[in-house]
């Protein structure tokens, strides 16, 4: 069976690049480009991990985690936050406020795959 990660981000190309980046490396992905449409998407489609920017144009990440973590069938996904030049501080609070994670953008690829991996349990 395929994992399927949702991505949560406004940008076109930012989205492109991590659904590639996603695909290529054998998961299955579906994208979102705001805060209520990925809300949607999760609750009709349970993506198995949600990948999310925190800057959306429609509501911040955190309203989006609140509203997520409110389903219950949504409460055991795990969110990773993409947040720009995240420092170890931010990834502690980001985990404290309910986050899975959280990724720095600009992410170095290996670390990118391996932090989607291990909040999956597993390989792609």
């Amino acid at each position: 069976m395929v994992n399927r990660i949702l991505i949560i981000e406004e940008n076109d190309n930012n989205l492109k690049l991590f659904s590639t980046i996603l695909n290529v490396n054998g998961y299955e992905t579906l994208g979102a480009k705001t805060g209520s449409d990925g809300i949607r998407l999760a609750i009709s489609e349970k993506p198995n991990l949600i990948l999310m920017d925190l800057q959306m144009p429609d509501m911040d990440g955190f309203e989006i985690l609140k509203n997520i973590k409110s389903e219950p069938s949504l409460k055991d996904i795990p969110l990773i936050a993409l947040f720009p030049f995240a420092r170890e501080t931010d990834k502690s609070r980001f985990r404290k406020l309910g986050f899975a994670d959280c990724i720095a953008k600009p992410f170095v690829l290996h670390d990118f795959i391996k932090t989607i991996g291990e909040h999956l349990n597993c390989g792609p």
